[in-house]
């Protein structure tokens, strides 16, 4: 696992560290700036950050949690429907992006048999990509995600810097592009390695950090007392304000593993 986190917020959004109670973060990214997260203290070029909107280990969710379905292709609308469910009311902690073109370079599509879009290099000893332009209407974090069948040999490109690969087994999640200005347009490549390229969905969004404050505010009287009796060794106890679900955040559990007892109103419970 250590190899894995140390990829841990590439591409998180604060939303995301905040539904599974991330509290403090070491980065040698601008959190601040990205994130909204206040720099605790500085270690030569790595910022340990903390975020104050992170939920607590168990609290009270919304009825309305159970109706979440999990097999959403657009992990950006499936995030708002988990914050909806927990909050109880339409929560839109993350907004959509319009695109505004697309250019193929070098490259002409095609379309396989199971629907993809496959996107062939015309010279081949020339490098090829395909541009999304966003024209940016928030001076809000923009995030993207692009969905396809398999990993693949392929180069992310922003504004003409290069970041690395995407479709890979270590890099291939959410990301960031960056905070603009209204006006400003942002051009993200994607640069094929090989002769061909398979995409099947992009997905652009805005995420409104003060949307997300507002919703972990709306919901801090369900929180859960919880305390310390040992390095491996936590117990709690909430009071049920209303009816709902005691819901845990632990990281690396589908939607139905966060859910625990039905709670109703003025029930309290131990753990």
């Amino acid at each position: 696992y250590r190899e894995i986190w140390s990829f841990y917020n590439t591409g998180a959004t604060a939303e995301v560290d905040s539904l599974l109670g991330v509290k403090y973060i070491l980065s040698k990214t601008d959190l601040s700036r990205q994130k909204g997260y206040p720099l605790l203290t500085q270690v030569d070029d790595v910022g340990v950050y903390q975020n104050t909107n992170a939920l607590p280990l168990a609290m009270l969710a919304d009825p309305q949690i159970t109706e979440v379905s999990m097999g959403k292709k657009d992990y950006f609308a499936l995030h708002n429907e988990i914050w909806s469910g927990i909050c109880g009311e339409e929560t839109q902690v993350l907004s959509p992006a319009n695109q505004d073109s697309i250019a193929l370079i070098n490259l002409e599509k095609s379309t396989d048999a199971a629907g993809n879009v496959v996107y062939r290099k015309i010279d081949t000893a020339q490098e090829a990509c395909l541009r999304y332009e966003i024209t940016v209407t928030q001076q809000m974090p923009l995030y993207f995600y692009f969905s396809a069948p398999s990993t693949q040999n392929v180069t992310l490109r922003i504004n003409g810097e290069d970041r690395g690969a995407y479709f890979d087994v270590y890099r291939w999640d959410i990301s960031c592009a960056g905070t603009y200005q209204p006006g400003d347009t942002v051009s993200i490549d994607l640069i094929p390695g090989a002769h061909t390229m398979t995409v099947r969905e992009s997905y652009f969004y805005y995420e409104d950090l003060q949307a997300l404050t507002a919703a972990t505010q709306s919901i801090q009287d369900s929180y859960a007392v919880v305390n310390k009796q040992s390095s491996s060794h936590l117990t709690g106890e909430i009071t049920a304000q209303k009816n709902g679900y005691l819901f845990y955040c632990l990281p690396y559990f589908r939607i139905h593993g966060f859910l625990h007892h039905f709670l109703r109103n003025a029930d309290t419970h131990s753990f």
